[in-house]
């Protein structure tokens, strides 16, 4: 089990109570830890059927091992006084379980371990010292219920190509931005969602501009785009998925430029949509966000010397990321996310963004 080949295991498994249908009761306790483990075994190849009746057996084998308690631990020391190798075969019984695939499964055998752990420790001595050296690596779901607090922070770069056009004015060009964002997520599975987001960017030289007929000289100064993100949702989590649909409020603005020249757009919107992580491996999961949003007040000013013009028109737009994630260490709480993306600002005009973010995420 502990080289991730099930088949195989199952194989040795039966070998071992071939065995064991030779030996005398005292060979309970290990009968109990090959059980243990076929449910397991079973639950890794997807025989669900087959880890049903594995789970029947585990009761019948815990039973067993009840009616023996007297003769097989009568002079075993009280719970008080247990020594390291109790809290070793503790840390060994909970490493196996976490190799179940399966949330249910999981939570079954891991409620079996915290109630029968005073008997049958003892019995468990024997367990490989050198795997039992660190906590066990949680499963992403499994992971997310024991830390579903998660900061992250990070650069992000885009190009934004803009083409728009209002009151006369055209303003054009594409513009790469550098910035930083930081967030936090609370990814509980089965409980209410959260998040927030803050995003500061800048770029140098502003866009292209025109007004009627007449081409504005270009700013050299800075422009700055920026973002702000609250969600509010449910995670579900089936097998192997994160999965966190949401309602969400937030705002962007972009632009800038001297006083007497300067171009800004901006708009606070509400929305919707899905955030979902894909399991593929216990070091690497993939993920698909969707969000679609609709502007509840958007204002976009142009100003040169004494023109101004300013709308106010409503817009639609969306984004879809595609998360990549990392998750590194012993305890797997850190994680690396690359997420290439493409937002549209507005539906009906050419404000596209093109970009990837690079974020470092802590969960506790």
């Amino acid at each position: 089990m502990l080289s991730h080949e099930p088949l195989r295991a199952l194989e040795d498994f039966q070998w071992a109570n071939a065995h064991l249908d030779t030996s005398d009761a005292s060979s309970n306790p290990i009968g109990f830890l090959i059980t243990f483990s076929e449910v397991i075994a079973y639950d890794c190849l997807g025989f669900h059927d087959r880890c049903k009746r594995a789970i029947g057996s585990l009761f019948i084998t815990i039973n067993e091992n009840d009616e023996s308690d007297v003769t097989i631990f009568e002079d075993q020391q009280p719970v008080n006084e247990k020594n390291d190798d109790t809290k070793l075969a503790i840390q060994f019984l909970q490493k196996i379980v976490y190799l179940a695939p399966s949330t249910e499964v999981r939570e079954l055998l891991l409620s079996l371990v915290e109630d029968m752990a005073e008997e049958l420790l003892p019995a468990f001595k024997f367990a490989d010292q050198t795997f039992l050296e660190n906590e066990p690596s949680l499963d992403m779901v499994s992971n997310a219920k024991k830390n579903p607090n998660n900061i992250y922070l990070g650069p992000e770069v885009f190009g934004l190509n803009l083409n728009s056009h209002f009151n006369h004015v055209k303003v054009h060009g594409t513009k790469f931005f550098m910035g930083l964002r930081l967030g936090y997520e609370y990814l509980k599975p089965d409980f209410f969602y959260f998040g927030i987001d803050l995003l500061s960017t800048a770029a140098n030289h502003g866009f292209h501009e025109k007004y009627k007929e007449y081409y504005i000289p270009q700013t050299n100064g800075w422009i700055g785009f920026g973002a702000f993100e609250l969600r509010f949702g449910y995670t579900f989590a089936p097998n192997g998925w994160l999965l966190a649909p949401f309602l969400c409020l937030g705002a962007y603005d972009f632009g800038g430029g001297p006083h007497h020249n300067h171009f800004d757009n901006g708009f606070a919107y509400l929305g919707g949509g899905i955030h979902s992580r894909y399991e593929v491996s216990r070091a690497f999961n993939v993920g698909l966000n969707l969000k679609i949003f609709s502007s509840m007040y958007h204002e976009e000013k142009f100003k040169f010397l004494g023109i101004k013009k300013t709308t106010h028109n409503g817009l639609w737009g969306g984004e879809i990321g595609v998360p990549l994630f990392w998750r590194i260490g012993s305890h797997k709480r850190w994680s690396i996310q690359l997420e290439p993306y493409f937002l549209k600002l507005d539906f009906s005009e050419v404000q596209n963004v093109y970009g990837t973010r690079l974020l470092f995420d802590f969960c506790f």
